[in-house]
């Protein structure tokens, strides 16, 4: 259905896929940096960041990434 309405029908399967594999990472990403204090490397710094965006909810989108963010130049100070 959603193929026929955008007209791309070989993009419906990806699309699935991505949002499969995504949302549960953005998901588990939200829980962890909300419940657990993360140590070093990676973990800590996209922690930092979205604790910047929960200050600044106009800013900062990226929770388990900031690739969206620096594309779209919401990444703010």
């Amino acid at each position: 259905m959603l193929g026929l309405l955008l007209k791309t029908p070989q993009w419906v399967k990806p699309m699935a896929a991505g949002f499969s594999v995504g949302y549960p990472i953005y998901e588990l990403t939200q829980y962890a940096t909300h419940h657990f204090p993360p140590r070093h490397g990676y973990a800590r710094y996209i922690e930092r960041y979205h604790m910047a965006h929960q200050y600044n909810p106009d800013k900062r989108y990226g929770v388990s990434s900031s690739f969206g963010d620096w594309m779209f130049g919401t990444a703010g100070a």
